[in-house]
């Protein structure tokens, strides 16, 4: 995952060369750069914050520390910051705000929250199309959410109380595994399902009986 410190660090240095105010803006930054650089993020963030004293608005210091706070795994105060990079809208440029998206995807993504993740990566492939990383993260963050919902799917599953008709049907299907009739199995299963819900129980189940099932078809084909 990527965070640009150095490109955006030197942006900063380039565009406030001159006044006191600029030079004590530079330094604070620098201070920070060399902190972070070393891994002492907490001291690296405190810089960046005095440097925000002095220019408030700054979009770029605002990205220091969120990606600051990105390492101190201080999610949300880091997005927090990578947002205010996006409000300030045309007075950040759009290579600033695109990796702000992606940031806020990776934290999204570190939190397990794909579809948040998802959402804000659009968002930066919409600034820079041809990103891959930002490509390569989509599709691992959407083939995740698969992956949790999958799970969270299988547990709200193995929480449901089959009902007495739901286990003799799992009883007959299972003996018809043992007569290796797993066509009749699955086809009794899924009836079974459409009567009584209560049969979700038994997904895994179906869902292998389904597998050794077609299987089994492509064996005769």
């Amino acid at each position: 995952m990527k965070h640009n410190m150095i490109k955006v660090f030197t942006a900063i240095v380039l565009i406030l060369c001159g006044t006191p105010k600029a030079q004590s803006l530079r330094s604070l930054v620098e201070e920070g750069n060399v902190f972070y650089n070393k891994g002492a993020y907490s001291q690296a963030a405190e810089a960046y914050r005095r440097a925000l004293t002095e220019d408030p608005g700054n979009p770029r210091a605002h990205f220091n520390l969120g990606d600051a706070l990105f390492k101190l795994k201080k999610y949300d105060e880091a997005r927090k910051q990578f947002y205010k990079i996006i409000a300030a809208g045309e007075k950040s440029d759009s290579r600033l705000r695109q990796n702000a998206y992606y940031n806020i995807g990776n934290s999204f993504f570190t939190q397990q929250k794909y579809q948040e993740a998802i959402d804000a990566y659009k968002r930066a492939l919409d600034l820079n199309p041809e990103d891959r990383e930002t490509k390569y993260n989509l599709e691992l963050a959407k083939r995740k959410l698969t992956e949790q919902q999958q799970k969270n799917k299988q547990n709200k599953n193995e929480n449901i109380k089959p009902s007495e008709y739901a286990k003799k049907m799992r009883k007959k299907a299972g003996d018809y595994v043992r007569q290796a009739r797993f066509e009749e199995a699955y086809d009794l299963m899924r009836l079974a399902l459409s009567r009584d819900k209560t049969v979700a129980a038994y997904n895994s189940f179906i869902g292998r009986l389904k597998d050794v099932n077609d299987i089994e078809k492509g064996k005769a084909q």
